[in-house]
């Protein structure tokens, strides 16, 4: 039995449950035609991706409705966010706890000029050093990925304030419905028939 298309269906909302490939030149493996399988990309970047897994992932994300949605990168950046500062937070508590362990083998170093005491403090500072943080905590990039946060949630609230071409559609249509309640068919049909032949421009 050969796969299915498996891209997400705009219509059913479901995977698509075409054969996998069909309509296209490579029957059995990939996306249907109606789902991208049969349109290589020519230009741009992403030229010389056509088929493979990653040809097949472009193409199941290009089909989704939601493509615009932003949410889930929001949602990741927070999360990546938190990550950080509590690593952030890990790295300053190790070198703290790095400090107070070492000081007093440093101070033995900088005063003392008993070999004895040299020697031991060399030997502290040698078994210390395995707990030592290998870096230095980086605030700026937490900085940098909390101002992202800011603007990808303001282009969210920017998006949400502006209706897409399907919701005027829709608007439109439910408008026509509520026309035709309460004038003749003839006269619904023809407000109806206006309204889908408004043209939309593109910002």
């Amino acid at each position: 039995m050969l796969p299915i298309c498996g891209a997400h269906s705009r219509t059913t909302g479901k995977p698509c449950q075409n054969v996998a490939g069909k309509g296209t030149d490579h029957l059995g493996q990939g996306r249907c035609r109606y789902h991208g399988g049969a349109t290589p990309i020519k230009h741009g970047l992403y030229s010389k991706v056509c088929r493979g897994r990653f040809g097949q992932r472009i193409a199941e994300i290009a089909s989704r409705t939601d493509l615009l949605d932003l949410n889930e990168e929001l949602a990741l950046l927070k999360a990546v966010q938190q990550q950080l500062i509590l690593e952030h937070q890990s790295l300053v508590d190790g070198i703290r706890l790095w400090h107070r362990s070492t000081s007093p083998a440093f101070k033995i170093l900088l005063k003392s000029n008993d070999a004895s005491e040299i020697r031991e403090a060399i030997v502290a500072l040698r078994a210390a050093e395995a707990s030592r943080p290998s870096q230095l905590p980086d605030v700026n990039v937490i900085a940098m990925l909390t101002d992202k946060i800011g603007h990808t949630a303001e282009r969210i609230c920017k998006i949400s304030a502006v209706c897409t071409r399907g919701q005027i559609r829709r608007i439109l249509e439910r408008m026509g419905a509520i026309v035709s309640e309460h004038v003749d068919e003839q006269t619904g049909k023809k407000i109806g028939e206006g309204w889908a032949n408004i043209e939309l421009e593109e910002r």
